[in-house]
């Protein structure tokens, strides 16, 4: 443990205790480990994404509306359309409006305040020492695992859209000992923006090593998305992870549900370049939940890989899990426990044993307490725990290590990112980047690993801040569901910006994805207000104002695109 850390969680007086059991569980195992029909199926190598042949020829109001798009946002959309993944209906607000509540955000989106991300390289001897570059491509994560690849030695599929950033590595230099990637979740550029001074030691390491300023790519930007961007060098509409829920058959489900990354459909770099060493590269992440697989690895699922190390901090953050039919979980993390600790060196920052933070009662419970800086150093430890223990870089086969830091997107959806409280946490997580740092220097030394650092995706304003109208999502659904004189399982399953219609509703309506198109294309602000919603005075004379400037069947995305750039339907 570094000095600093091992004193302050020294004072705190009583040793690590064991964790309480937490209803979570660990997840059933999926059915099957064969790969899915299209798991070897070429991608598209064109760098926006396909959506697929449409059926039929598109048109109608939605169509019009739709073709006024920015090419830039369609063309994040459809990097995101997987045909069978895919919802039937996408819609895009009118950029402020957001779907969700006046303080509790959504960050959905392809708009550039929740895409824009850093881009990180930093490893003396290993990386350019220079700062913020310019690159000759459109950077998105996706260059993070193709540039990594380079730096290791690894052959790197061409059909992928994500491009070396070359300048980055210093050239005739031999592998380093450990990459660990870093994932701030909710760590965009408008969030670092908010609070420039909130992170000192994030700054000093772009400055040190190179940085692009990037997008995610791909909308909606939201965590397995992302995550699986990251992992995979490529977009939804290759990779399959098009939301936090995917259709599958007739069916809506969790993308990584029970934990099983069989639905992420092309491998990952780790997957790619574990079996380069035969297995003998140690693999292992970090993170709080199963959407973060994405970045790391399929596990055994991937022909010829091996259970690599993935903990997972429970739902109810009262211990760690794990998915042991894919991965390994070591089990000493719980026989070590640490978010006690964590949290209370927390609670003691105000020098008060209260249960308090920044006059919040969060801290007297792990549910709530996930949603502290307790959760940052918490993951730093664990994560200092897991590279001793397991003798990550120790040996001459470069070893890969994947983290997630998600208390700042988890800050953000409860008090908001301009928030005190969205300060407080993106200094923690700073401070844990240079004990971070600092622990890699004297684990495996100086000059002998590289990191690279990003995040999935920004974060939302409240709309007090802007001149948003946070959507109710569900007042959306009442109305169409009036509209059209259909129960509300009209929705399989809704996301922001995504609709996953229940087709035999639909059809037993006599209503098709295009007239639901046309009503959200013309959905007014006035139409969105109810009783706890009302039209308060900031937005009087705005009643008439549509919400969204599109929505479209997800199998006219190509359409759309095409008509984007022509400027005509």
């Amino acid at each position: 443990m570094h000095p600093r850390r091992s004193r302050r969680l020294a004072e705190l007086g009583a040793g690590l205790l064991l964790l309480a059991a937490c209803t979570g569980g660990e997840g059933s195992p999926s059915p099957s480990n064969a790969p899915s029909p299209r798991a070897n199926a070429p991608g598209p190598s064109e760098n926006d994404g396909k959506s697929g042949p449409a059926v039929g020829e598109p048109s109608g109001e939605w169509l019009e509306r739709a073709c006024t798009l920015a090419p830039e946002l369609v063309k994040r959309v459809r990097r995101d359309v997987f045909p069978g993944r895919s919802p039937e209906l996408i819609a895009v607000p009118e950029e402020p409006n957001y779907f969700g509540g006046f303080i509790g955000t959504s960050h959905s989106g392809p708009w550039d305040y929740v895409q824009e991300v850093p881009l990180v390289f930093y490893g003396p001897g290993h990386i350019r020492s220079q700062g913020r570059i310019a690159v000759g491509h459109e950077p998105t994560v996706t260059d993070l695992a193709p540039t990594l690849a380079e730096l290791l030695g690894t052959d790197w599929p061409g059909d992928r859209p994500g491009r070396i950033v070359s300048d980055a590595l210093q050239p005739g230099t031999a592998p380093p000992k450990l990459v660990v990637v870093v994932v701030w979740d909710g760590g965009g550029m408008n969030t670092l923006r908010a609070f420039p001074q909130a992170w000192p030691n994030l700054r000093r390491i772009m400055r040190s090593g190179t940085w692009v300023a990037a997008t995610v790519g791909s909308s909606p930007s939201v965590t397995p998305a992302i995550h699986a961007n990251i992992g995979t060098g490529a977009f939804p509409s290759q990779h399959g992870v098009v939301d936090i829920d995917i259709r599958s058959g007739d069916d809506t489900i969790d993308s990584f549900e029970d934990g099983s990354p069989e639905h992420l459909e092309i491998p990952t770099l780790a997957d790619l370049y574990d079996v380069t060493t035969d297995n003998k590269a140690m693999v292992g992440m970090f993170g709080s939940n199963p959407w973060h697989y994405g970045m790391m690895s399929r596990g055994t699922f991937h022909s010829g890989g091996d259970k690599d190390i993935a903990a997972l901090v429970a739902a109810d953050g009262s211990k760690l899990i794990g998915h042991r039919r894919w991965y390994s979980f070591p089990p000493y993390l719980n026989e070590a426990g640490g978010f006690d600790e964590a949290i209370r060196a927390t609670d003691l920052e105000d020098g008060q044993l209260d249960s308090l933070w920044l006059g919040n009662d969060v801290l007297s419970n792990t549910y709530d307490a996930k949603q502290t800086p307790a959760l940052a150093i918490y993951t730093t430890e664990m994560i200092k725990s897991l590279l001793e223990r397991e003798d990550f870089g120790r040996d001459d086969v470069t070893d890969l290590f994947f983290v997630n830091y998600k208390p700042i997107d988890l800050v953000g959806h409860r008090w908001n990112m301009l928030s005190p409280e969205g300060e407080g946490v993106l200094r923690q997580t700073d401070e844990e980047l240079g004990e971070l740092e600092a622990f890699l220097n004297g684990l495996v030394g100086r000059g002998n690993w590289v990191m690279a650092l990003t995040a999935d995706h920004g974060q939302t304003p409240t709309a007090n801040a802007t001149t948003a109208w946070p959507i109710d999502m569900a007042e959306l659904m009442a109305d169409i569901a009036d509209r059209f004189g259909v129960p509300q399982k009209l929705f399989d399953r809704t996301r922001p910006g995504h609709f996953w219609l229940d087709v035999p509703t639909m059809k037993g309506a006599g209503i098709t994805p295009e007239d639901i198109a046309d009503f959200i294309s013309d959905y007014r602000l006035e139409g969105n207000t109810s009783q706890s919603r009302p039209l308060v005075a900031k937005y009087a004379g705005r009643a008439d104002e549509r919400l969204f400037s599109g929505a479209w069947p997800s199998r006219f995305t190509d359409d759309v695109w095409t008509c984007v750039r022509s400027g005509a339907p």
